[in-house]
């Protein structure tokens, strides 16, 4: 019983020094530091991105991308720009696995005109000035737009999330399917179809309405 007790009290003893020893590596390491990289000079009008990633566009003069995060993470990334594209994606086996937000991307050009977004990225897209812009979201992502367009042409599946309400269009077309989540401002007119769950908020009262619901899916003007 002696040695039982003894035995435990040792075994008890290594393991809080574990922990102790443990708690103080971690005070002491020091952060990972970020990384800034750039892509200056290659012009593009569209974006297409995916991932657990931060994506940021804006206006201006100049094309230019900043990408921010740790060196080990961002070598894990793809950025290129082709054919006027700029073209985002994480280097990964078949299932990528990762906890929160691993880099963010700055972008800027004149105009867009495409947004794409997949797997989990979040897109936010300001000041946007186009006669024509496709939106397109799936896959549990989100873009956040605001500006001006005269036809807006989105397209949602899989959980994504469009907040356009601050995107003043004169005429949209959305199709939103499997839980997918909406708010567009259309001022003239609206083609709306909202599928298996999915849920659409109209903004701007636009008078011609062409509305379908189908399989639990929504659609509401306010």
């Amino acid at each position: 019983m002696r040695r039982t007790t003894a035995l435990r009290a040792f075994l008890k003893a290594l393991a809080i020094a574990a922990s102790m020893a443990l708690a103080a590596a971690a005070l002491t390491a020091s952060p990972a530091q970020a990384e800034t990289r750039r892509i200056d000079g290659e012009p593009f009008h569209a974006i297409e991105a995916s991932g657990p990633y931060e994506v940021e566009y804006a206006p201006g003069a100049a094309h230019a991308v900043v990408i921010t995060g740790e060196p080990r993470r961002l070598d894990r990334m793809r950025v290129s720009v082709r054919n006027g594209v700029l073209r985002i994606s994480r280097r990964c086996t078949f299932f990528c696995s990762s906890r929160g937000t691993l880099a963010r991307i700055q972008a800027t050009a004149p105009s867009l005109d495409r947004f794409e977004a997949a797997m989990g990225l979040e897109g936010r897209a300001r000041g946007l000035d186009a006669e024509t812009l496709d939106l397109e979201v799936a896959m549990g992502a989100s873009i956040e737009a605001e500006g001006r367009c005269g036809a807006l042409n989105a397209d949602l599946s899989m959980g994504a999330v469009l907040k356009a309400d601050d995107l003043r269009c004169a005429r949209v077309r959305i199709d939103a399917s499997m839980g997918a989540e909406a708010d567009v401002f259309a001022a003239e007119a609206i083609e709306a179809e909202a599928s298996m769950g999915a849920d659409i908020d109209v903004l701007g009262a636009p008078p011609a309405r062409s509305i379908s619901r189908t399989m639990g899916g929504d659609i509401s003007f306010r």
